[in-house]
């Protein structure tokens, strides 16, 4: 069964929030990379995004410490850093 879960994208001064399914943090952000992908190519230069979201598919979320069902993960493109907040989200 899958969870639904909110993404949280701080980049170049921008908070961008969108939600995804999956079985796992993990696989959740997958999809969110899949899908983001294609909405953020109008906002940023191809090369940038296609750079973003290839990072971001290595990486691995990790846990805040003290905090139940939120992870994170961050990269880089060149010298600009971009940080995701992924929360497990209840739904209504």
């Amino acid at each position: 069964m899958s969870s639904l879960y909110t993404f949280m994208l701080e980049f170049r001064g921008g908070f961008y929030i969108s939600q995804y399914r999956g079985r796992s943090p993990r696989e959740a952000l997958r999809r969110w990379v899949k899908g983001e992908s294609r909405t953020l190519t109008g906002q940023w230069h191809p090369k940038i995004v296609d750079t973003l979201f290839a990072n971001f598919l290595t990486e691995n979320p990790i846990a805040y410490e003290g905090a139940v069902h939120v992870w994170h993960a961050r990269t880089s493109v060149g010298n600009e850093h971009a940080l995701v907040q992924i929360v497990a989200t209840k739904e209504a």
